[in-house]
């Protein structure tokens, strides 16, 4: 965190999680603080699975901690990536904080005529006039097929307080607080309370005045009135003349506005090259970076401002996957933290793990990690023991030949073995 404001230099930070040592959580924990410290930061990783965990854990963590009335705040985090394969509508999580999901929603927000300040200024002048309003909009109206004017009144006070609790909703949810203040926001929810509560006979009569809250958020240096439908037209007005952004935006201006003025982005490697003509970035974090070739790390370290990278993972575990026997040769499979951690550069090592029962965890321990990884208390206990199987051979791990059992390939890379499925799925 100290390295984010050292601006004479570019540094790279490794930090080395063996298994079941809280990778995702320490990165998870590391992107919250830099949240709040509003450090505009990239978190990239190799597959979208591991992306959308990440981004995941945050947007959990941020909705514990700091979200304030109607999700305020999530507008600062944003994923983006490819929709199909990231199967965001099975992860209902994560759809607020989705790039495409949130400028569909903001698209609704900003149109010329039917756009949230379209609406206001509709509100506006049906609470300052509303017989102005009803002769308006029957001029060439037959005086039979006309309604009531009280008919009128409720029908369109309705309309425009369900819009306008939708609009400002959403702008609240998916607007950066860089663009959107929380004096703004604040604003935006008294307004929808004091909407939610007003009646026909507030608006076509003098109406009784509402709670006094309303004067922590706006001050009229004239004579205050204290009338629920003077109160609202206040407030109307003040969000309307606080909100510097046009009426209309379209998905590609509104794309742009969420990258630029976001400061938590989460997406693959790959598709951080979208970044290059957004706000520079100021702190890259690689998750999994083990898995992640060093020519793809090359794509988020070219984006323009960046100056620090902190990589997180395990050259022991699992590497990148790699086709052509030849690149492999090559090392062309080879991750930059694999690279970095050859050339000595210095890592932070995660030492205790939380996932395997001691009998298992002391094999990788002593033949990869030279006995450095310490079992936490949570995993020594006789109760994080499992046995599923009463014999005695079958302890917290046992090896089960199973006999008759044939790889088989489907249409990805990876093989099953139907007969190993069936062992398991009796056991457990």
């Amino acid at each position: 965190l100290e390295a984010k404001d050292c601006r004479h230099r570019n540094t790279f930070k490794l930090i080395w999680g063996p298994p079941g040592t809280g990778k995702t959580k320490t990165t998870s924990v590391l992107l919250l603080n830099l949240l709040k410290m509003r450090c505009r930061t990239l978190t990239c990783a190799p597959t979208n699975i591991a992306v959308l965990e990440v981004a995941s854990r945050v947007v959990s963590l941020v909705s514990e901690s700091l979200l304030r009335f109607d999700g305020y705040g999530l507008g600062d985090i944003v994923l983006f990536g490819n929709k199909e394969r990231m199967k965001i509508g099975e992860r209902e999580d994560l759809s607020d904080v989705f790039l495409d999901y949130r400028v569909d929603e903001l698209y609704r927000c900003f149109q010329a005529t039917t756009g949230w300040r379209a609406n206001a200024n509709r509100m506006i002048s049906l609470l300052s006039d509303p017989k102005k309003v009803y002769r308006e909009s029957f001029v060439a109206h037959d005086e039979k097929r006309r309604p009531s004017f009280v008919e009128f009144v409720e029908e369109r006070l309705s309309i425009l307080r369900t819009d306008l609790h939708f609009q400002f909703s959403a702008l609240c949810l998916h607007l950066p607080t860089a663009v959107l203040s929380f004096r703004v926001a604040e604003k935006m929810n008294l307004t929808s309370d004091l909407l939610r509560w007003m009646t026909v006979s507030d608006v076509v009569a003098k109406p009784k005045s509402f709670h006094g809250r309303l004067r922590y958020v706006v001050k009229d240096s004239g004579e205050e009135k204290d009338t629920r439908k003077q109160d609202c037209v206040k407030m109307l007005m003040s969000i309307c003349e606080s909100i510097e952004l046009p009426d209309f935006i379209d998905k590609f201006g509104l794309k742009k506005l969420c990258l630029a003025f976001s400061c938590l982005l989460f997406c693959t490697a790959s598709s951080s090259a979208k970044l290059h003509m957004s706000r520079p970035i100021q702190l890259l974090v690689i998750d999994e970076a083990a898995q992640l070739k060093e020519c793809e790390s090359a794509i988020p370290l070219q984006l323009p401002g960046l100056q620090h990278a902190i990589l997180i993972g395990d050259e022991k575990q699992l590497p990148a996957m790699i086709q052509s026997k030849f690149a492999s040769e090559a090392d062309l499979g080879r991750s930059l933290f694999e690279r970095l951690v050859f050339l000595g550069h210095k890592k932070q090592l995660l030492n205790m793990q939380y996932r395997m029962h001691p009998s298992i965890s002391i094999f990788p321990n002593r033949e990869f990690y030279g006995m450095k990884i310490l079992d936490a208390p949570s995993v020594r206990v006789r109760s994080h023991e499992r046995n599923f199987l009463p014999e005695k051979m079958y302890g917290p791990y046992s090896f089960i030949n199973v006999a008759y059992g044939r790889e088989q390939f489907g249409q990805g890379y990876s093989s099953k073995n139907v007969v190993e499925v069936s062992v398991v799925a009796e056991i457990v």
